[in-house]
């Protein structure tokens, strides 16, 4: 099963959403290992194919979720103590685009240094060139891609506000990096789903490798590496996501069973409706807040570091940095001086231990978004206690609504992220996901070398 479609409904004759959603192939997991790898190219339901041929349709709202299926075709939804979404990024467009974007990303070493034929996944890929591999000629059509799904977002509402869209253009097929943790196996110290470096992974600091091959270049910000933070160099680093790709150990030597695996299914809701003449793009835009390093570690509390204060009786580690407003958008080659950048969504991207984020106007000092992950305290999928089950974002968009956060190209924005560090944690995150329309750029065309970000 690949595909599953549902029509949300008319008013007054007019079609106001529909939604469909994609299925993987079965991803068969070791318990304790990593699955961080491309799915088959899916293709869309033949009725959406077909409604949409040489139209384009607006992405509203993505969910992405875990689940098993049973002989009887019963689907269950998994938890994250057992399989965890460390995360998904996706990609929907013609079905030549999407061939070509698993092309690009589908590749024996995901997280080796970037090369002619080989990229680090992570959201990074030469779109433009894989379709001129393939063949492509004349301009990209419009094309979905994004945002960043994590164990974080499920069932945490993210619909754009109308007329801000996804715009995807003769939409035909679906393709998605999956980075999926089997939780399953016995921990010697850090939760598995943080990707501990094991006791038998060869970390070449001369070389600049783990186990042979160069892992994702390091680039933490000054506050980080004055910190001696373990995330920041190689010399340093003992877990995280560079111990984290396809089909690598996170469980010790002692505890592995390779005839102990679990069958899963990525499951991806999408949210659509009729692209008019009103329909506004929106793009996805990502903020990090350790300059671009993706990941840092939380040390355990040190109250003679400045990262660190008391909240009561909670120890909290805390970065803030200061980062350029535009940053790289897939679809757009060159924004122009005068363009504007309206934020339409904003959601915080923490891992567990994490207690909140704040994304302000450097200029103005105003706080453009708070973001507040809820834990669960129960057992069951979607209430897992001591994860992070839910970030809400804040969204923006016409009256009624607030309207949205406007920023010249030159802006800044400061991002801070707090964490509780009663306990020592790998590879946290402190990402900004967010959409936003974009007012005067240049389109992507085949002739641009472009590298999604």
């Amino acid at each position: 099963m690949q595909s599953i479609l549902s029509f949300m409904g008319l008013v007054c004759g007019v079609a106001f959403a529909e939604e469909f959603t994609l299925y993987s192939n079965p991803i068969t997991i070791v318990r304790g290992q990593v699955h961080n790898a491309v799915t088959n190219v899916i293709s869309l339901p033949d009725q959406i194919i077909g409604k949409y041929k040489n139209k384009s349709f607006g992405v509203v709202k993505f969910q992405a979720d875990i689940v098993k299926i049973d002989e009887d075709g019963k689907e269950m939804s998994q938890p994250l103590y057992h399989i965890y979404n460390h995360h998904t990024l996706q990609a929907m467009g013609t079905k030549a685009l999407i061939v070509a974007a698993h092309n690009a990303w589908n590749r024996s070493d995901p997280l080796g240094p970037p090369s002619q034929d080989s990229l680090p996944h992570c959201g990074h890929v030469d779109m433009v060139g894989a379709l001129r591999k393939g063949g492509w000629k004349g301009s990209i059509p419009n094309y979905y891609y994004g945002p960043i799904g994590g164990a974080e977002y499920r069932d945490a509402d993210r619909d754009l506000p109308k007329p801000y869209r996804q715009v995807v253009d003769n939409p035909e097929a679906f393709v998605a990096v999956m980075h999926f943790i089997n939780n399953q196996a016995p921990t010697d110290g850090y939760p598995l789903f943080e990707c501990p470096c094991t006791s038998d992974r060869i970390i070449n600091v001369t070389n600049g490798t783990i186990d042979g091959v160069k892992p994702l270049s390091f680039q933490c910000d000054k506050q980080l590496l004055e910190e001696r933070n373990g995330n920041c160099k190689l010399e340093w680093y003992t877990g995280g996501y560079r111990c984290c790709e396809n089909m690598a150990w996170v469980v010790e030597p002692q505890h592995r069973d390779v005839s102990k695996t679990d069958t899963v299914h990525a499951k991806f809701t999408f949210t659509i409706d009729d692209v008019d003449n009103d329909t506004k793009a929106a793009y996805f835009m990502m903020y990090d807040g350790t300059g671009q390093n993706a990941e840092y570690d939380i040390p355990k509390c040190n109250l003679t570091d400045p990262l660190f204060h008391m909240e009561g009786d909670t120890c909290v580690h805390t970065i803030s940095l200061m980062q350029a407003v535009w940053h790289s958008v897939p679809q757009i080659s060159t924004p122009l001086p005068w363009t504007k950048i309206e934020l339409l969504t904003a959601r915080g991207h923490q891992h567990k231990a994490g207690m909140g984020m704040e994304l302000y106007n450097a200029r103005t000092g105003e706080l453009l978004c708070k973001s507040i992950p809820r834990y669960g305290n129960g057992t069951e999928s979607g209430d897992e206690n001591g994860f992070i089950v839910g970030i809400e974002p804040c969204v923006w968009g016409p009256p009624p609504m607030k309207a949205p956060p406007v920023l010249g190209l030159n802006d800044q924005v400061r991002i801070v992220s707090r964490y509780n560090a009663s306990e020592p944690h790998y590879g946290v995150m402190a990402l900004w996901m967010n959409q936003a329309a974009v007012s005067a750029h240049l389109q992507q065309s085949i002739s641009d070398e472009s590298i999604l970000v």
